[in-house]
């Protein structure tokens, strides 16, 4: 979410980023543990990873995947059979009982096995890339809350200083009017300046909180959390292949070698038959042999076309999601990446001359109007061109840190090693 727009509407307007209470390590209250304090974007990326649902998802989907390993390593397709029977004979002169057993074990013998295990490794590749995905997702979102929370924090630190500049004005506004050095027009100007923004104050108050439990709720801590830190756009990192595409491409791998299984699994399997007799006559005959399906053509039997051709089916549409996921990361780095240059461009316009000297002459708004040298009419305006200026500036470094986190998370970078 982008909150700073939100509230430049009015006469209302921020100041560009100073030290404060918050920010000085003389001041911070003591660190609390785990979680509770961030003061870098890295440090609530790496508390989001740890404790985000989304991460424990795609870990179980890998172990899953290696129980499907684990399962194709079994070397018989199935566990022997034991038929056992037993008959009773009986005669005009003699009776006995003819005892039949029959031990049989089905094999694979086109390579199934081997191929299987191929799918599984596919796969668990397939699941470790989505793991990294989703770690690198969950920290570039952390960091865009974080950013958040500095720049709600600090528009309610910014307004809170405009209400109190309209309460002077107003205060001096009612001097002149009971000294009848002015109109009644004058003290309802800068009583409605003065309600108008604390309305904004308390907007941006709201705005804040809400900011503050989205990063909450990322970092898993359930009474709060207290963000400290500075609007700094993160540095450039060294990039990596994007785990998004890895995942595609080794599912493309699994869903050919499912192909393949289909294919293999058309071959008869075989089975080893060990059988034992006794009968009445006091014989025993043991003997073994082999024995083999017959495959039918369609439609008679089944010939696993139907399933070959959706494994194929499956195969191509796995190609053609990477294909758009790699057209989607190119146009997600090329955005950022024009986005961050017009963002850094807008920033430069506000030179530290000018945003210092805004400050100054917004400060003593107060002291002119006093004094004489400003009419109040001409001190409201002046108060709104200053404070929309130093909005603008605020947005602007705002609007940097978001585009950076989003050029870092679409090029690649490694955003687990930000501070």
């Amino acid at each position: 979410m982008h909150l700073i727009p939100l509230l430049l509407g009015g006469s209302l307007a921020l100041s560009p980023p100073q030290p404060n209470a918050t920010s000085t390590p003389t001041d911070r209250p003591p660190e609390t543990p785990g979680c509770r304090r961030l003061d870098t974007p890295g440090a609530a990326a790496r508390c989001a990873i740890d404790r985000g649902p989304a991460l424990a998802i795609a870990e179980a989907d890998v172990d899953i995947a290696r129980a499907h390993r684990d399962g194709a390593k079994v070397l018989l397709p199935s566990n022997p059979t034991l038929d056992l029977l037993v008959a009773r004979r009986r005669g005009p002169s003699d009776r006995d009982v003819n005892v039949y057993g029959t031990l049989r074990q089905e094999v694979e013998i086109a390579g199934q096995r081997r191929l299987r295990m191929r799918v599984a490794d596919a796969e668990i590749d397939a699941g470790r890339a989505d793991v990294a995905a989703v770690r690198r997702t969950i920290a570039a979102e952390a960091m865009l809350a974080y950013y958040d929370v500095v720049a709600a924090q600090r528009l309610e630190a910014e307004i809170g200083k405009v209400v109190e500049v309209a309460r002077a004005l107003e205060t001096l506004a009612r001097e002149r009017v009971d000294a009848g050095a002015a109109a009644g027009l004058e003290l309802e100007l800068t009583r409605a300046a003065r309600v108008v923004a604390a309305r904004r104050w308390l907007d941006a108050r709201r705005r804040a909180a809400l900011a503050r439990a989205a990063l909450a709720s990322l970092v898993a801590v359930d009474d709060g959390v207290e963000v400290g830190g500075e609007l700094r756009p993160l540095e450039s990192t060294a990039t990596r292949p994007r785990p998004e595409l890895e995942g595609s491409a080794a599912r493309i791998r699994a869903w050919e070698r499912r192909t393949a299984v289909i294919r293999r699994d058309r071959v008869p399997e075989a089975s080893f038959v060990a059988t034992v007799q006794r009968d009445g006559f006091g014989e025993f005959v043991a003997g073994g042999g082999v024995s083999l399906g017959i495959p039918l053509p369609a439609p008679l039997g089944r010939t696993a076309r139907a399933e070959i051709t959706a494994s194929r089916a499956e195969a191509r549409r796995a190609r053609g999601e990477r294909e758009r996921v790699r057209r989607s990361i190119d146009l997600a780095a090329a955005s950022a990446t024009a986005e961050l240059a017009a963002s850094r461009e807008t920033l430069a316009l506000y030179e530290p001359t000018i945003t210092k000297g805004a400050h100054e002459t917004l400060d003593a708004l107060g002291a002119a109007l006093a004094a004489g040298q400003l009419e109040l009419r001409d001190a409201l305006l002046a108060q709104q061109s200053l404070l929309e200026l130093l909005a603008g500036q605020l947005e602007a470094e705002h609007r940097v840190c978001i585009a950076a986190v989003e050029l870092a998370h679409a090029s690649g970078a490694d955003l687990e090693g930000v501070r």
